[in-house]
């Protein structure tokens, strides 16, 4: 196999300079081709000032200078890397937030273990709050559900909401409220401010303030909304 390209002169404008990287890009896949029977690549330059590679000796030719391919093994590599990756807390009991930070302000785990790489501010600085499928209930105190066809509204009694705490700090200042599209104002539910680390709490909304607005209004818009002063941005759930 021979290649054939122009010598790059000593004064070079931006063309020329394109033709000498083209030659050592070219050459540099000629060895990658050939990497694999680790074969020799010879450089010489010919009487008309051309630039020669070829795999086949040449009297004039020298082996070229190359940058030496490695071939890495990937499966290696990923197993090094999650060696040397610190573990957090899901194999030690999960993160301890009452203990406060590790002197790195880390973490530190239920089991005592501090070579965790989660950060205290962003794990336990915010509760995540999340509510169950919310119950609505009619006059006989019989559940209305929204399954192949829109629920009319008329008849509801009130709104029950049950919300969990998927984080490991306490929830605070937690206000859960039942909204409608055509609904000029949000329904206020009641129960506690506060919810424990990984607990949940029980709200009621009561319907009879808004019946006016309910009659036009079906299960499937209704939108729960859920907030907290220690929340990550607040989460909405739609039955």
């Amino acid at each position: 196999m021979q290649a054939t390209l122009k010598k790059v002169p000593k004064k070079v404008g931006p063309k020329s300079r394109l033709g000498g990287l083209a030659a050592i890009g070219f050459a540099i896949l000629v060895y990658c081709d050939n990497s694999s029977v680790a074969e020799q690549i010879y450089r010489w330059v010919g009487a008309d000032g051309q630039v020669h590679y070829s795999t086949e000796p040449h009297p004039e030719g020298a082996p070229a200078a190359l940058p030496e391919i490695k071939h890495e093994n990937s499966e290696q590599r990923i197993k090094s890397i999650r060696q040397s990756t610190p573990t957090n807390c899901e194999k030690h009991d999960s993160v301890d937030c009452q203990a406060g930070p590790d002197t790195d302000g880390s973490v530190i785990c239920m089991d005592g273990y501090r070579d965790a790489v989660l950060v205290f501010q962003n794990h336990c600085a915010q509760a995540r709050l999340k509510s169950d499928k919310p119950k609505v209930f009619g006059e006989k105190n019989e559940i209305l559900t929204a399954t192949s066809a829109p629920v009319s509204l008329n008849g509801a009694q009130r709104i029950e909401v049950s919300v969990r705490n998927l984080a490991s700090v306490k929830a605070s200042g937690v206000e859960v409220t039942v909204s409608f599209p055509r609904l000029p104002f949000p329904i206020h539910a009641s129960g506690p401010g506060e919810v424990d680390s990984y607990g949940f709490a029980e709200y009621t909304a009561d319907l009879s303030p808004a019946r006016t607005y309910l009659s036009a209004q079906n299960l499937k818009k209704m939108r729960v909304t859920i907030r907290c002063s220690n929340c990550q941005p607040s989460s909405d759930e739609v039955l």
